[in-house]
């Protein structure tokens, strides 16, 4: 269900389908109270338990003073969860690894050295007993970091982020913000369609898949420095997301119904009907290599992972009509487009196509199903198309 006081209807704008990090299968949906995230066992320290059943991270309650904290104050700590990133990972740490900026490598289960490489260069490694997914992974990495900071960034392997911009974007913050992320452009210097955006309607995420609409940042707003400091927006792109940490407990974390894509828009939108504001510090620029850190996985897996996710996204914040409309709209599209694929040489077995759009329908038609009889989505999501 949506949160308290949020509509559940959006104004129109544009979408993007975030870079992914990794997915898996689905599981039968549970009865009954929720768990949160503390059930799923990661090599650290023990944690203290959560001080609030509906939160998924552990540590300290949220201090009720509001007031800013001076620059010199705004402690900051850095997750970046890695899947097979051995490559970005080798670039991004020596960056951010100062010896003055706590920060944690949450790894999904990877099969190269990308543990060996997070630990030679100083930071602390969470190892996920299993692919548990970005918002699984990203409360491990808060929980690891305890209540030591006043902001967590969140961070893709593949952005070109430095401890200097870090500092940069956590000195003099409004107390409105609660999340902020620097204006992320690709290496040709163009910022990434997904940098700022409104939240998604199910009419355009279906125009989307249709192939009636395409995905534009808004390029004048952003570059114009006349217009202040921060862009503010209703959703910012989870590659490189600093969020305050009492408000991230506040509001429970990441919702581990997301496995892949559609977790940043939503942790934006509970941020702001908690009262909060996201936006976009036009000050600090970074770069993003999309989808590098997930190059392993084919597009056509993406399509059908960012399907359910918009799905699930609905199924939260939307009505039952929009998660019936969202897949039955991203189901005809990824079938459409794969069809149209088809007519292309190409290596990939029919029978493995097959039973992956069958899956697909599988899960969309569970996830419309559990809109129409009030149940909560499935917690946590696991891989089922994008995993080798």
């Amino acid at each position: 269900m949506a949160p308290a006081g949020l509509s559940t209807r959006f104004q129109a704008g544009w979408l993007s389908l975030p870079s992914l990090i990794s997915l898996a299968p689905e599981s039968t949906v549970r009865e009954g109270p929720i768990k949160d995230l503390s059930d799923i066992p990661v090599e650290v320290p023990p944690e203290r338990e959560a001080r609030s059943p509906a939160s998924r991270l552990s540590g300290r309650q949220p201090a009720s003073a509001e007031s800013r904290q001076p620059a010199e104050m705004c402690r900051s700590g850095v997750v970046v969860v890695t899947r097979d990133s051995a490559s970005p990972l080798r670039v991004l740490l020596p960056q951010i690894v100062d010896g003055t900026i706590p920060v944690v490598v949450v790894d999904n289960q990877s099969s190269d050295d990308s543990v060996e490489i997070a630990e030679a260069a100083g930071a602390r490694v969470v190892r996920m007993p299993a692919n548990a997914g970005y918002s699984a992974a990203c409360n491990a990495g808060a929980r690891a970091l305890g209540a030591e900071v006043d902001w967590i960034a969140f961070v893709n392997p593949d952005v070109s982020l430095s401890a200097e911009h870090l500092r940069q974007l956590t000195t003099d913050v409004p107390d409105e913000i609660w999340a902020v992320a620097p204006l992320t452009v690709a290496p040709d210097g163009k910022p990434v369609a997904d940098v700022a955006r409104p939240a998604p309607t199910p009419w355009f995420v279906a125009a989307m898949y249709l192939g009636l609409s395409r995905s534009q940042a808004p390029l004048k707003a952003l570059f114009d420095r006349w217009d202040g400091r921060y862009y503010y927006v209703e959703a910012l792109s989870g590659s490189c997301l600093l969020i305050r940490h009492k408000h991230l407990i506040a509001i429970g974390g990441w919702d581990d119904a997301f496995f892949f894509n559609c977790e940043d828009i939503d942790i934006c939108v509970r941020l702001a009907a908690a009262g909060g504001r996201v936006a976009v510090d036009r000050s600090v620029q970074v770069t993003h290599e999309k989808e590098h850190s997930s190059s392993y996985v084919s597009g056509e897996a993406r399509r059908l992972e960012c399907a359910r996710a918009y799905a699930t996204y609905f199924q939260i914040h939307g009505s039952r009509s929009a998660t019936a409309l969202v897949a039955i709209s991203a189901f005809s599209g990824c079938l459409a487009r794969h069809l149209v694929e088809r007519l292309r040489p190409r290596p990939s077995p029919k029978a493995v196509a097959s039973l992956r759009y069958s899956r697909l329908w599988g899960v969309l038609w569970s996830t419309v199903r559990q809109s129409y009889r009030n149940r909560p989505p499935v917690r946590p999501a696991r891989a089922e198309f994008l995993d080798p």
